[in-house]
């Protein structure tokens, strides 16, 4: 080292000595000779859980000289709250909260509350923890939660020098840290297994189809009180016993009415829907007195024994059906041999067939032979019977007289057979020809109804005028028939067509048609009244002078 070198080193020493001097100097001077500058430096007392860091000399106990930030420093303490942000657990690990000065600020007196909220304690959003509180939780006040008998890690907190009374750590989440078991530990699980959050009882997420007895049938309508009763475990106070109860046989519960005549296995022949349902695995009817057959088979056991039914009888149907036929009314005992009609297959449909009923007093003919049975033996009103005895000695005893009695004088005396027959009433067995009025011409064309209308009554009409129109407007009303109010139109006309066939101008008019005036049309001469009315032709009365129609004589014309 030459002489320039040394002399800078010995420099550098000296000025490091008398910097540190100066230090030390200033120190003493605020510490002991100027308290007013020392009041200068501090913003104010530390709060009373951290007087002990009082003093310019334990300020960097908190502080980093040249930093604002003292989390650092915090956490060299409370490394409770380190430890939480290193697990990524609880508030301080968010982002809102992993900074000390945004929520805790000191210097403000020893009476200062050091934690700030910001939204005040009562609205703090308590899922910003980790753990949303739910239902009942959230009526709750923090305290009635966050107290030391809660607290689930006093020896860890206590040894970290952390005041337990105002401490919002230590908490579990799980129901027995802060509630007591009120099944004495009867279940491994979890209590949120069978409650919710909203109120202790009941139940709502508890279900017996989880659990080792399903409910099925009736065993759903019995009160869980019945079964569950209060007992007294493990040497404490009696509670309600939910597990460790018997139920791998039925007698666990149910007395034995058969007094083990038919062994312990009762599912054998009864099942949960009703004692006295009787499943049939293990019960054979068939080696009773009375076979079970059809729809026998499917009728409950109550349906027969029940009452003081016991042991019904069972040698005629009536015994347990009703008399549905009211054969007892009608004094026709023959209806209740049911085997004649019916089979234990079903009541309907019946095997009455159609041979049995030829035989009846009513044989089925035609038509009546595709008749449901329904149609005919109805249900009566009055008793809801069957009606089996119907009156047939005429049509209109089943069918509605469509004539409404226009055709009850009928010379054979058959009635309605007279016309129709009982393969389809349409087909019309009446022949008109022996009627006071023979169809004739177009009058055989026309359908029954034009004439006799939709109530196909008797009209009692032979003549032209009480059906048709006079279409000569009364000019041939000196032509009456006897009854003096009639036209004769048979005088000229007849059925085949509308055409005057019968009309003789040479006898039947004043004007004898000869010579020249046999070529002319009728029309030339006989021409409309007006041309409103261009088919009402004038016939009558009608001049027969020649100058009537002709507008000149021969002589006029210079004909000798």
């Amino acid at each position: 080292m030459d002489f320039k070198e040394k002399n800078n080193s010995s420099s550098s020493k000296k000025r490091t000595i008398c910097l540190l001097n100066a230090v030390i100097c200033t120190v003493l001077l605020l510490l002991f000779v100027a308290p007013p500058v020392q009041a200068q430096l501090s913003p104010g007392k530390l709060a009373q859980a951290h007087k002990n860091l009082e003093g310019l000399k334990k300020c960097g106990k908190c502080h980093k000289l040249g930093s604002q930030d003292v989390t650092a420093k915090c956490l060299d303490c409370h490394q409770e709250i380190q430890s939480r942000q290193s697990n990524k657990k609880g508030l301080h690990a968010g982002q809102d909260f992993n900074r000390c000065v945004n929520c805790h600020v000191d210097h403000q007196g020893r009476d200062f509350d050091l934690i700030h909220w910001p939204d005040g304690r009562d609205s703090f959003d308590h899922k910003k923890t980790g753990h949303q509180l739910m239902g009942a939780h959230q009526k709750v006040s923090c305290r009635q939660c966050h107290k030391v008998e809660f607290n689930q890690q006093t020896t860890s907190l206590t040894q970290q020098g952390t005041n337990l009374a105002r401490t919002y750590l230590g908490l579990s989440t799980q129901c027995l840290a802060c509630h007591k078991d009120p099944h004495q530990k009867q279940f491994a699980d979890g209590c949120i297994t069978c409650h919710d959050q909203n109120k202790w009882q009941p139940a709502p997420l508890f279900s017996h189809n989880n659990s080792k007895l399903p409910l099925t049938g009736m065993h759903k309508k019995v009160a869980c009180n019945k079964c569950h009763i209060s007992k007294q475990l493990n040497d404490k106070k009696a509670v309600v016993q939910y597990t460790g109860l018997s139920f791998s046989q039925c007698t666990d519960c149910h007395a034995d009415p058969h007094k083990n005549s038919f062994g312990s296995d009762c599912t054998s022949c009864h099942d949960t829907s009703g004692w006295l349902v009787i499943n049939g695995k293990g019960f054979d009817h068939n080696m009773t007195d009375y076979k079970l057959v059809g729809l026998h088979n499917t009728v409950r056991c109550e349906g027969c024994h029940s009452g003081n039914r016991k042991k019904p009888l069972f040698d005629n149907c009536s015994r347990c059906h009703r008399d549905t036929h009211n054969a007892t009314g009608l004094k026709r005992k023959h209806l209740m041999q049911c085997d004649l009609c019916h089979d234990v297959m079903g009541f309907k449909p019946s095997t009455y067939n159609l041979d049995l009923h030829q035989k009846s007093e009513f044989p089925l003919q035609g038509a009546h032979r595709a008749v449901s049975c329904q149609l005919c033996h109805t249900r009566q009103s009055s008793s809801g019977k069957w009606d089996l005895k119907l009156p047939f000695s005429d049509c209109r005893s089943c069918h509605k007289d469509p004539h409404r009695g226009g055709m009850n004088e009928q010379e054979d005396g058959r009635g309605c057979a007279s016309c129709h027959n009982q393969n389809n009433w349409l087909t019309n067995a009446f022949d008109h020809d022996r009627t006071a009025f023979k169809l004739t011409g177009t009058h055989k064309r026309v359908t029954c109804a034009k004439c006799h209308g939709s109530e196909n009554r008797k009209t009692g009409k032979t003549e032209c005028g009480q059906c048709h129109s006079d279409p000569h407007n009364s000019q041939f009303n000196n032509i009456l028939l006897a009854d003096k109010t009639t036209i004769d139109c048979q005088r000229c006309h007849v059925t085949v067509d509308w055409f005057a066939e019968l009309f003789d101008h040479e006898t039947d008019s004043r004007f004898p048609l000869r010579g020249g005036h046999l070529q002319v049309a009728c029309t030339a001469c006989h021409q409309a009244f007006n041309k409103d009315q261009p088919t009402l032709l004038r016939y009558k009365p009608l001049s027969i002078d020649c100058v009537s129609c002709h507008k000149t004589t021969p002589e006029q014309k210079g004909i000798k």
